[in-house]
């Protein structure tokens, strides 16, 4: 019954949040489970796609070097299960002298499928002196995930072996952005 009291205090805090109740359902008289959309905050590691299937390398006349149509495919296991699945990434990159070395800008498109549905979206990020990489990414859900968003934050740990990733998975999608005023003088 305490199970049963809790999950209904859950449901009012979801629905005072505005997170559609309709798609949450009971699994029994004990114990409720909130249906795959609904919200949730998710954080671990992940491995990067180390499989290079395509792109160019070229240096400008400037001396600037780019990457273009980097592309990645393999299978990422993340820390919430609707975004595991076959990975594809296209990168576009230009790289940059500093005076604490070569960094890198970067912008990618994203897609993940599993048996669920799909996941596609852009991402944009850097690469620091070092050569470890920080992205953030924002998805859309289709098939099963349709009327989802994902919000992926990403910074690749000093092994360079592993992402850590956070990010959370939530319905109806992103605020509109506020309009800033004008400046006072």
């Amino acid at each position: 019954m305490r199970k049963l009291r809790l999950a209904s205090a859950a449901l009012l805090v979801l629905a005072l949040l505005g997170v559609p109740t309709a798609t949450l359902t009971a699994q029994d008289d004990d114990t409720a489970q909130v249906a795959s959309h609904a919200a949730a905050v998710f954080e671990g590691n992940v491995l990067p796609l180390n499989l290079r299937l395509s792109g160019t390398t070229e240096t400008l006349p400037e001396g600037q070097m780019v990457k273009r149509g980097d592309l990645y495919e393999g299978h990422l296991d993340y820390p919430d299960p609707r975004l595991s699945g076959t990975h594809r990434v296209i990168t576009n990159e230009d790289f940059h002298v500093s005076a604490d070395g070569v960094s890198s800008v970067g912008m990618s498109t994203w897609r993940i499928d599993n048996a669920e549905g799909s996941w596609l979206g852009d991402s944009t990020g850097y690469m620091d002196s070092e050569g470890r990489w920080h992205n953030q990414g924002l998805l859309t859900g289709a098939g099963g995930y349709e009327g989802l968003w994902a919000l992926l934050i990403e910074d690749q740990a000093a092994d360079n072996n592993t992402y850590d990733v956070h990010g959370m998975i939530f319905p109806g999608g992103l605020p509109d952005a506020p309009v800033l005023p004008e400046p006072t003088e």
